[in-house]
């Protein structure tokens, strides 16, 4: 049916968006953010027909059709309670998580790329963590096949592919989106999956949050077959695991921007800030060997002739425990000595 008004509201914050039904009956209404929506359909002759608890999430292209009835434009039919919109206008298949999903689950750090995590159709190569797509092979694909996208912006890194250079607050994130099927045509150029992050914006009412997200070793849980707690001295350990300090503070609020007897910016101007620190302090314990002292006294013979040669060239024969540092010079070592050479 053609020249059907076709009104689109973001419920949130009261945005309206308008469209027309083309010869074919056919409308499109592009760029909208996700979030709940009312679609409302109005023609000459017809009662008018609303569309109501639609909900929009990134990346969706979703069909809502309308069943004209012969009526007076005054007359309106509303339709509420919505079965789940199954998305048959595009050929990908993916996963959707909402921000608030992820802002509470115990992820390090809290990257976005741990959303690969949860993803059917994903391996994880690692459990702790990432803020790069190293990690992750999508559909047995290479990790740098993968695309990231933020708010519509290719967030990966041109030289590495890997890493990304946009890595949003985890607290701003609005949803996050793994496609792992065939990808749609804006997302040729991406060979295994996509990630598609949506940050949060400004709505009619105030809202906000602040939150500790923290890790210390005494806060940590032993092992289960361990015997000792993390700050126990124990073999190997007198002094308990190694001390480690994790503080990641983060807060975030956003609204309508609202200068008192000045100006009134709901339904017109919103703002939405985020932020967050990470502290972090951990001490890495090496394990390394050094020369004996019959392989010290090696080597300081060695080092009389050094100036003969640029590269000395060692020989070991582990049997007879000898070494030949230069044809005109052997040197005699302690049977099953060992040496390393810097």
């Amino acid at each position: 049916m053609a020249n059907v008004q076709v009104s689109i509201v973001q419920t949130q914050t009261n945005f309206h968006f308008a469209s027309v039904t083309n010869e074919d009956g056919i409308y499109r209404v592009q760029s909208l953010l996700p979030g709940p929506y009312t679609v409302t359909f109005e023609a000459q002759g017809f009662k008018r027909l609303v569309r109501e608890n639609l909900t929009l999430q990134v990346g969706d292209v979703l069909p809502v059709d309308a069943a004209m009835e012969v009526g007076s434009v005054s007359e309106s039919v509303e339709v509420q309670a919505q079965a789940t919109l199954l998305e048959t206008e595009t050929s990908s298949t993916g996963t959707v998580t909402e921000g608030e999903t992820l802002y509470k689950l115990n992820m390090y750090q809290r990257y976005i790329t741990n959303t690969m995590s949860i993803v059917p159709g994903v391996s994880n190569q690692t459990t702790g963590g990432t803020n790069g797509l190293g990690a992750f092979n999508v559909n047995g694909q290479r990790t740098s096949g993968t695309a990231v996208f933020e708010d519509g912006v290719f967030a990966n890194d041109p030289l590495t592919s890997n890493n990304l250079v946009i890595k949003p607050i985890m607290n701003s994130v609005d949803e996050v989106k793994v496609l792992t099927g065939t990808l749609p045509a804006e997302y040729g150029h991406s060979a295994s999956g996509v990630i598609t992050t949506v940050k949060k914006n400004g709505t009619n009412e105030f809202h906000g949050g602040i939150s500790d997200f923290g890790r210390t070793r005494i806060m940590t849980h032993r092992m289960y077959f361990s015997l000792y707690n993390t700050s126990q001295a124990q073999p190997g350990n007198p002094g308990g695991l190694t001390p480690y300090y994790f503080m990641l503070w983060d807060g975030n609020g956003g609204g309508p921007v609202v200068i008192p007897k000045i100006y009134n910016g709901r339904n017109k101007t919103f703002w939405y800030s985020g932020y967050n620190k990470l502290i972090e302090k951990k001490t890495q314990a090496y394990v390394s060997q050094t020369p004996t002292p019959a392989e010290l006294g090696a080597i300081s013979r060695l080092g009389a002739s050094a100036s003969n040669f640029t590269t000395p060239r060692l020989r070991f024969n582990f049997r007879t425990a000898t070494g030949r540092a230069s044809p005109s010079r052997a040197t005699s070592f302690p049977r099953a000595a060992s040496i390393r050479w810097w």
